[in-house]
């Protein structure tokens, strides 16, 4: 014990605390603010190194303060050293952003530098001071290096753990308890080095006693040193412990995501060898595991791999992935197409292979191939359809390029439907479509627009003498008589043409110029050809502007809804109406329906304009009966349009529940375009209609005998016979008996019947007699607006007939 007190007798402690604490503030500081530099998050200032430089120096001057030795005539060389110590600290401080990677090579070389910058920056400074007194011990000198040595490699490992630490409350925890220790490690090398240089006894009246109690300082320096080793080893034990945690659960997450993925997965080195394949992948290839792996990729690429295997290796060389659409073989050799994508394996900064990831989308590529033939093409002729035809042709008009087309339907085709059926009618539109693929030019684009008609793109081509000239032998492919299921037909077909870009300079213009060519073409009489001309340019010019007004006259709700009331004779009373649109400009007065109709069907407005009327006609409806009428029921007629467009059931049903009226109260009327069409669809509509209580009507019924055996498979309520038939009862008695026998099988098929269009007290009787009972004509009323039809309701039964 007096040994120890004997040597701290000669060191003032207050100043070798202040040295201590000095270096331990300053090494705290560069844990902090370098690990703060490494992140971003502040930038390397040269106050900073001030501030840490002026710490370390103040804590030698305090070094030597408590050995009680003046410093006052060695300030010069200590400033110098305080220059040096900014100087060095700020080139750590830009360093500690940028520091290149630990290795052991580049750990071992900065230990050495600082452990040599230390001891002679130290070392010389003592020798100037204490010249007078150097007496230099080997021993002392080597254990001074090699205490060095190990206090700056601890300090130099717990400086990279700090700036390497994820977590900011640990690095901040290893910067503090590091810190302090290194502080005291660093503080004490001073007076090793002095004990080591310095003839230490003649500082002391007992040279005995302190040569025993020489070693203390290196033993606190080893105490310490042992001190900096448990610390970084303890948390890197920690940190170890947690990264294998983190290893091993990222190996089984990458081994869930290779094994489970529902993608087949393959490993392929740089050299082009499979190293291992998922069980997906297995599977999809028909390979066993043994039989694929260590095998050349070409195994499973057939006759693209070179394409393939390039597209590989881009994928391993630009070091970014790649998705391709393209075919793998099995080990059937059966072609698969796969959606792949190839993603570069990179270790250490060096790609090392790819994986190969893909699923099989054979079966949804032939699918959407299907679509997409579907989608454009005609599914009776498999010609392209009008979509298609628009497309390229629009695209044609996009390039500039001239062009001629033909529109052209049959006539009176409907007859073929009419007495044959619409299987017939079919089995004749094939043949047609063959005519033209067999017999046209191959530069010709063929396509089925709908129902019977047809148009022609002749691409390049706008001579009139070579655009007559196919017109002609379009023609011609009818001269002789259509054979099918042993029957002769024999077609004839009118055709308009227009050419790009004289008859317009839109894809929408140059098809309405041939259409109105086509109308044209059809009122000069069948089986013949018109081309557009500026003379048909006024009839496009009315056609745009009524198109325009209609859309107005629409979305502004000015069209009418005039009713025309059903009669019953048995109750001599009116019993319902049908809803009928009327529609007057103020320029033009009023449009008939013949004009207004069509132009809407063509233009696509018939959809709009049919829920208008469904709307309007079920509100006014609705406020006659609440004015205490008593009808029956409300028939509004549907296009095909309108009854194929989506959710129309829902769209009914809603329209029916914003009036308040119960679905018993509509009848909605179609065609027998409409029932023909798409039966199994029509069927689905029709009983979704029928089960909610709504009453389905056939509109025009005798104009079509393959009408008839329809009758049997679809919900009828009510037979509407044709206003043509009615026309000639009385005087012809072919219609007679035909109209007989309509209400004769109606009867007996338990249908309700209806004769439209009646105008005589002659017909209403006839039509009386052979049990037609309801009836709807201009014998009983005009179609009326609401409040005429107001007027003529409450004349009840005291009138009947106007």
């Amino acid at each position: 014990m007096n040994q120890v007190t004997e040597l701290l007798s000669l060191i003032d402690s207050k100043y070798y605390f202040l040295n201590n604490t000095g270096m331990i503030l300053a090494i705290i500081y560069i844990f902090i603010i370098c690990r703060k530099i490494k992140l971003g998050k502040k930038p390397a200032r040269f106050l900073d190194a001030v501030f840490i430089g002026l710490l370390v120096w103040t804590a030698l001057l305090f070094m030597l303060l408590s050995l009680n030795i003046s410093i006052y005539d060695e300030i010069v060389r200590l400033s110098i050293s305080l220059f040096i110590s900014i100087i060095a600290i700020y080139f750590v401080l830009k360093e500690a952003r940028g520091f290149e990677p630990l290795t052991i090579r580049r750990f071992f070389l900065l230990v050495l530098s600082f452990t040599f910058l230390l001891l002679l920056g130290e070392g010389v400074l003592y020798i100037i001071i204490f010249k007078d007194f150097i007496a230099l011990h080997s021993t002392l000198i080597i254990i001074t290096f090699f205490l060095t040595l190990g206090i700056v490699s601890a300090a130099l490992r717990l400086f990279y753990q700090i700036n390497s630490e994820l977590l900011h409350k640990r690095a901040m925890f290893l910067s503090i308890i590091g810190g302090i220790f290194t502080g005291l490690g660093v503080a004490g090398i001073p007076y090793m080095i002095f004990i080591a240089l310095v003839n230490f006894e003649s500082f002391s009246s007992n040279p005995s006693l302190i040569r025993e109690t020489i070693l203390i300082p290196f033993a606190l320096e080893l105490l310490y040193l042992f001190i900096l080793g448990i610390i970084p080893s303890t948390f890197g034990e920690m940190k170890l412990s947690e990264e294998k945690e983190k290893l091993s659960i990222s190996t089984q997450q990458y081994e869930s995501l290779f094994k489970l993925n529902p993608s087949g997965v393959i490993l392929v080195d740089k050299s082009g060898y499979i190293k291992s394949a998922n069980q997906t992948a297995i599977n999809l290839l028909g390979y066993s595991s043994v039989e694929l792996i260590d095998q050349k990729f070409d195994i499973i690429t057939g006759g693209n791999h070179h394409t393939l295997y390039n597209n590989v290796l881009e994928g391993i060389y630009s070091e970014q992935h790649k998705r391709i659409e393209t075919s793998l073989y099995t080990r059937n050799k059966h072609e698969i197409i796969v959606d792949l994508t190839i993603i570069p394996i990179i270790v250490k900064n060096d790609v090392i292979g790819v994986y190969g990831m893909f699923k099989d989308i054979t079966l949804e590529k032939t699918n959407k191939e299907l679509v997409h033939f579907l989608a454009y093409h005609d599914d009776l002729t498999h010609l392209p359809n009008r979509r298609f035809l628009i497309e390229e042709v629009s695209s044609i008009v996009d390039a500039k390029t001239c062009f001629t087309i033909y529109s052209l339907d049959f006539d009176q085709f409907k007859i073929v439907n009419d007495i044959y059926g619409h299987h017939i009618g079919d089995l004749i539109i094939c043949e047609v479509a063959n005519r033209f693929v067999t017999n046209l030019p191959k530069n010709c684009r063929i396509a089925r627009m709908g129902g019977d008609e047809f148009a022609i793109l002749l691409p390049e081509v706008t001579n009139c003498e070579q655009v007559e000239s196919l017109a002609k032998q379009i023609l011609s492919l009818f001269d002789k008589p259509i054979h099918v299921s042993n029957i002769e037909w024999n077609l004839t077909t009118s055709i308009g043409i227009a050419t790009y870009p004289k008859d317009g300079d839109k894809t929408d213009v140059v098809f309405k110029s041939a259409d109105i060519a086509l109308y044209r073409s059809k009122s000069n009489g069948t089986n013949g050809y018109e081309f557009y001309s500026e003379e048909l340019n006024q009839e496009i010019i009315e056609f745009a502007f009524l198109e325009q007004e209609l859309k107005k006259a629409i979305e502004n709700e000015t069209i009418q809804i005039f009713f025309q009331p059903k009669y019953n004779a048995k109750s001599e009373s009116f019993v319902g109406v049908e809803s009928l649109a009327r529609w007057t400009l103020e320029e033009r007065g009023v449009i008939s329906p013949s004009t207004f109709i069509p132009i809407a069907e063509k233009s696509g407005l018939i959809v709009q304009l049919d829920q208008y009327i469904l709307k309007k006609a079920c509100i006014q409806f609705k406020s006659l009966i609440e004015e205490g009428y008593d009808l029956k029921g409300l028939s509004v007629n549907f296009s095909q349009l309108l009854f194929y467009h989506d959710h129309i059931v829902d769209f009914v049903l809603e329209t029916l529940k914003a009036a308040e009226l119960s679905p018993v109260q509509l009848e909605i009327e179609i065609t027998e375009t409409i029932a023909m069409y798409n039966t199994a669809y029509t069927l689905n509509i029709l009983n979704e209609l029928k089960s909610h209580g709504i009453r389905i009507s056939l509109d025009d019924f005798g104009t079509g005998y393959s009408s008839i055996s329809y009758l049997k498979v679809l919900p009828i309520d009510c037979l509407k016979i044709d206003k043509s038939f009615i026309n000639d009862l009385i005087v012809d008695k072919q219609s007679d008996a035909l109209v007989i026998t309509l209400i004769s099988m109606a009867n007996i098929l338990e249908i309700d019947v209806i004769a439209e269009g009646v105008e005589t007290i002659e017909q209403a009787e006839f039509l009386f007699k052979h049990h037609c009972y309801d009836i709807q004509g201009y014998l009983y009323s005009r179609p009326l607006p609401l409040e005429e039809m107001r007027t003529l309701l409450q004349q009840g039964s005291s009138r009947h007939i106007v």
